[in-house]
């Protein structure tokens, strides 16, 4: 393959493999999608993704009821995920979800207005191109977050498995004195008791 070929390829399954936070969470994920007003989230997108407002104002002028559904479904889903990626990886984490998808639809509105000829052709491409850099900066740097975070996790498990291989030799190296014990337990006699029998038997043998 070409490098002409590969780095197109590289970039498209960047951008098609984002992290499937708000998939593996369920009724959590819920709670951060219903607990908002629909004032507090204008507010929220004012704020930090205005862009997305955008289709609101687009739907309301066209009257377009269905549409503006559609936005506020939307518009509950990734406020929610942002703070379900905030409290999951931490405030910079969610702040590069916000600025991946806020230059995500920067990327798409020059798109749209470059193939409809609105605007100088030449700085629209050079705004588009600033969006789709500014978008992969975002998502890199949520995967670096997303990956130090798995791997601290991955750590932890490792050092719980050795824990467990550490009890699990103790285990076997004290094997005859724990069979000991515990029978002494079930029977009701004393260690002393069965330390004879167990003198008695290597006569024997």
């Amino acid at each position: 393959m070409t490098l002409s070929k590969t780095i197109p390829a590289l970039l498209l399954a960047l951008f098609l493999n984002l992290p499937a936070f708000g998939d593996d969470h369920g009724e959590e994920e819920d709670q951060h999608l219903n607990r908002r007003t629909t004032s507090e989230i204008s507010g929220f997108l004012e704020q930090h993704v205005p862009e997305f407002l955008d289709r609101l104002a687009e739907a309301s002028h066209e009257e377009d009821e269905e549409a503006e559904q559609e936005f506020w479904h939307d518009a509950r889903h990734l406020v929610g995920e942002y703070f379900l990626i905030r409290e999951d990886l931490g405030p910079g984490a969610a702040k590069a979800f916000l600025g991946m998808r806020r230059w995500e639809l920067v990327a798409d509105q020059l798109t749209e207005a470059l193939h409809d000829g609105d605007g100088n052709r030449e700085e629209l491409e050079k705004e588009l191109r600033e969006a789709i850099a500014q978008h992969l900066e975002f998502h890199l740097e949520l995967e670096r977050i997303t990956l130090k975070h798995d791997r601290a996790e991955l750590e932890d498990l490792v050092q719980e498995i050795e824990e467990r291989e550490r009890e699990l030799e103790e285990l076997a190296t004290h094997h005859q004195e724990i069979v000991r014990e515990e029978l002494a337990e079930r029977v009701g006699e004393g260690e002393e008791d069965l330390e004879d029998e167990d003198s008695d038997e290597e006569d024997s043998e």
